[in-house]
């Protein structure tokens, strides 16, 4: 069995955007606030089908950040994430 590897390039705006949906403390930008309200309905109505498409769609860094949200302790390790990419001043 091979193990296939894939890096995902995150930006630390893509992953404020996602903390700051999920707990308030950073603002959203209006683009990313409605792929999270379509993606939450979606998983809502347990749409996976559409919820796919929606993550398909999407930046790959913002797709990551997302379903990572979705992890247990997947808050945990995106603010973690977030500090290293600050202290590198990768900002964007």
């Amino acid at each position: 069995m091979t193990t296939i590897q894939m890096s995902v390039a995150v930006a630390a705006v893509e992953i404020r955007d996602v903390i700051g949906f999920e707990t308030g403390q950073f603002p959203v930008r209006d683009q990313s606030d409605r792929i999270f309200r379509a993606l939450l309905a979606a998983w809502a109505r347990e749409d996976e089908e559409h919820a796919n498409k929606i993550i398909a769609a999407i930046p790959a860094g913002l797709a990551w950040a997302i379903l990572e949200l979705r992890q247990p302790q997947g808050l945990t390790k995106l603010r973690t994430l977030l500090e290293r990419l600050e202290d590198d001043g990768d900002d964007d």
